[in-house]
């Protein structure tokens, strides 16, 4: 544990920060959250990243802290034709002494205001890096110190992208803080305009005084290394930033500098507060200034609108606050305690009463030590999460939590296990009973309905005896982290099915073949579906009943699934977007094809080509296409179709079945696209497979009660017509379609592949 080695002058730091915002509260109105980040990175020797919309007192508070403190203060305006050497400085040739000399430039102050950072390309951008991080600037081979009091305070405007660069990710993680400012409330403007129009105008800020001198401030600033920061909150700041890296929303987590700054933005919070120890409070209101700038959401998660607010405030909850209490007073101690009260109460008029209650009250008291005694000294529970590491979308996954008692009476348990946030549900809780010693299994399903990473929090047991006054907190399995990939569940039930000839009993159609391959396989008994024509008449009269020839189908063809992800497979069912579906079918029809003999493949698109796996029969080739399908990432953005017959032309050259999963819902988003898809049936066996909406079908079994509700079925059947004509329209153009519901969809995908595969189409 960190111990002081001397006393801050809390009450002399409490009063500078006091009378520092009382200056600054002259000229500036609300905005507490920014001046005290800004007094906090001050006083932590950090750099700040202050972010808002114009005219919202960004530049004005930078200024402030300028005048309060006399220390020098100096602007630069950042543009896009600004040089490195505008900042740092040159050498300059001097003729007097044919030398060249070092002109420092504008970077050389205490303070250092950069407004509108992001106006500069990189390369001015990388001329902060040493200066930021090291407090000094090397020229020449000469290296040239900052002053000791040295902070860099930039501005950029959220709005605005014109002409604008996003800040390297090396240069973020050297700002301590990005603080956002937003607009004032009405009160606040409303004093802002009073305080305007009492000073006529406060550009120049003459009427603010210094408050705290550079030395000071310099002082200040090395007391502070010995505010108090225990073990265990050295090791909390450390879990929460680690699990930035982990978080299924994030694909850019914090680095170990995060974790440097928030202790000591942590540390310098607190003495503001008069504290001369950090706690819990203070490095979870810090956390989110510190690594908002540092950390990146995944594409999918911006999509869902989720902020970098809410994923701040799962990582609070999914970490443990060190020295959380662990005992809970229960139900049953609070209904004793208002008995206890009401007794003593009576008691007051009745003296037997009174008399009752004090030794009612002396049993409770050691009724509590006996259930403190018997949670803490007579046993414990061994907890256990088991589940795969791998998770399939869309199908139920079985967790299991096992539980070993090993205390030496019978006690009851709260289970208590954190789902992963994608869930949205607070926790899977479950009230049993545990007999002496005894070992017991709980289990629970997750439906996923989207690819990525999940993260489970905590396993928490809350434990009481039969006394019931008491319950003992006890934290068990560990956070951990599985994978969600496409159904895999599903690929092996229909894939068990194909080896065993068994497809009919998902509800796959019988096929009339049309021809058969003429290389025999074996004789079988003939069951309904067989073809007739396949009858042998001689073992059917050896063996009494009806027998028939079997003969392998074509095999070593292609098969590729094309996958639209434009924006119209974004349309949810289920929970499960349309994408999400197609990815399940083709990991289906794909390991399929591979069983039954033929080469799969992939292609991924939307307004460009993303994806490509050329078709082939190799072990390792259904595992490739699992992984390229797990990995899809889309923007939603329109389809270009034309692009997909492009690259066939160019990467495809064997005939080939094309099961392409899309979604048309109207006639005239097919037109704009049926001439391209003509184009990839001339040269391949195209099969477009599109939706059926399910909503509407729901909506037109109920019966309209109201104009509203007549109306709404109305469009619905025109909807449902529309869905007909694009079906009309491919036939039309000789193209095969596969017009399905999302629920259907790998069973009548696997219907299509034998139907042709039987018809010999390919």
């Amino acid at each position: 544990m960190s111990e002081f080695t001397s006393r801050v002058d809390l009450q002399g730091f409490s009063d500078k920060i006091s009378q520092l915002k009382g200056e600054a509260h002259k000229a500036l109105v609300g905005q507490e959250q920014m001046l005290d980040l800004l007094l906090t990175a001050f006083f932590a020797g950090g750099h700040v990243l202050i972010e808002g919309v114009p005219g919202v007192a960004k530049t004005l508070t930078a200024r402030l802290l300028a005048n309060m403190t006399k220390a020098e203060f100096k602007r630069i305006q950042f543009t896009p034709d600004l040089m490195p050497s505008d900042i740092l400085g040159t050498s300059v040739f001097n003729p007097k002494n044919t030398s060249f000399e070092f002109k420092s430039g504008p970077i050389f102050s205490n303070l250092v205001l950069i407004d509108e950072i992001n106006r500069a390309p990189a390369k001015t951008q990388s001329a902060l890096f040493e200066v930021m991080e090291e407090g000094q600037i090397t020229n020449d081979g000469t290296v040239y110190p900052m002053e000791e009091l040295f902070m860099v305070m930039a501005t950029q405007n959220p709005i605005e992208q014109e002409g604008t660069y996003r800040l390297p990710e090396a240069q973020l993680d050297r700002f301590l803080f990005k603080i956002n400012v937003g607009y004032p409330s009405t009160d606040d403007e409303t004093k802002i305009l009073m305080l305007q129009n009492q000073t006529a105008g406060f550009k120049k800020l003459d009427f603010i005084s210094e408050v705290i001198t550079k030395e000071e401030a310099i002082e200040l600033r090395k007391n502070l290394k010995d505010i108090l920061a225990k073990d265990s909150l050295l090791k909390y700041i450390a879990e929460l930033i680690a699990q930035t890296r982990n978080h299924p929303s994030l694909y850019l987590g914090a680095s170990p500098r995060a974790s440097i700054d928030l202790l000591n933005a942590s540390k310098a919070y607190a003495a503001m507060k008069g504290r001369d120890f950090i706690t819990p409070d203070d490095i979870q209101y810090l956390l989110r200034p510190v690594i908002e700038h540092r950390i990146q959401l995944t594409p999918e998660a911006e999509l869902q609108g989720i902020s970098i607010e809410e994923v701040s405030q799962q990582i609070v909850q999914q970490v443990e606050v060190p020295n959380q209490v662990k005992v809970f007073l229960t139900n049953r101690f609070y209904t004793v305690l208002v008995g206890l009260i009401a007794a003593f109460l009576i008691g007051q008029y009745v003296s037997l009463i009174f008399l009752i209650a004090k030794v009612a009250a002396a049993a409770t008291t050691v009724a509590l030590l006996m259930d403190a005694y018997m949670l803490w000294m007579r046993g414990r529970i061994d907890v256990k999460r088991i589940c795969s590491d791998r998770f399939s979308n869309g199908d139920e996954n079985e967790v299991l939590i096992e539980l070993d008692s090993h205390y030496d009476m019978a006690i009851n348990v709260q289970v208590r296990d954190e789902a992963p946030v994608q869930f949205q549900l607070r926790a899977f809780q479950f009230d049993i009973q545990l007999a002496k010693e005894e070992a017991k299994s709980l289990n629970y399903q997750l439906r996923p309905t989207e690819r990525g990473v999940y993260q489970f929090g905590f396993t928490n047991l809350l434990v009481s005896t039969s006394i019931g006054l008491l319950q003992r907190k006890i934290k068990g399995a560990s956070p951990e982290e599985v994978k969600v990939y496409p159904s895999f569940i599903k690929m092996h039930q229909y894939e068990l099915m194909a080896i065993s000839q068994n497809l009919t009993m998902q509800g796959q159609k019988l096929i009339r073949r049309v021809g058969n391959s003429k290389e025999f396989d074996t004789i079988k008994d003939y069951v309904m579906g067989d073809d007739p024509r396949n009858i042998n008449w001689a073992a059917t009269a050896r063996r009494g009943h009806l027998m028939s020839n079997h003969y392998i189908d074509e095999r070593a063809q292609n098969i590729y699934c094309l996958i639209d992800k434009s924006r119209a497979m974004r349309m949810p069912f289920e929970g499960m977007t349309l994408l999400d579906y197609s990815i399940n079918a083709s990991l289906v029809i794909s390991d399929i094809a591979m069983k039954k003999g033929d080469q799969a493949g992939l292609i991924t698109f939307e307004h460009k080509i993303d994806t490509t796996i050329k078709a082939n029969h190799r072990g390792a080739q259904i595992y490739h296409i699992m992984e390229a399908l797990y990995h899809q990432q889309t923007s939603f953005n329109e389809v270009d179709i034309a692009a997909v017959y492009t690259h066939a032309v160019k990467n495809v050259n064997q005939r080939s079945l094309m099961l392409m999963f899309t979604n048309f819902e109207s006639i005239h988003s097919l037109n704009r696209q049926l001439p391209y898809l003509k184009l990839i049936n001339r040269k391949h066996l195209l099969i477009v497979i599109y939706f059926r909406n399910t909503e509407v079908d729901r909506l037109l079994e109920d019966k309209a009660n109201s104009t509203r509700e007549i109306y709404d079925q109305a469009i619905g059947r025109q909807m449902l017509e529309e869905k007909l004509l694009i079906r009309d329209e491919l036939n039309k153009a000789g193209i095969l379609s596969l017009y399905t519901t999302p629920q259907n969809l790998n069973v009548d995908v696997i219907n299509k592949y034998i139907e042709v595969k039987a018809k010999r189409m390919l």
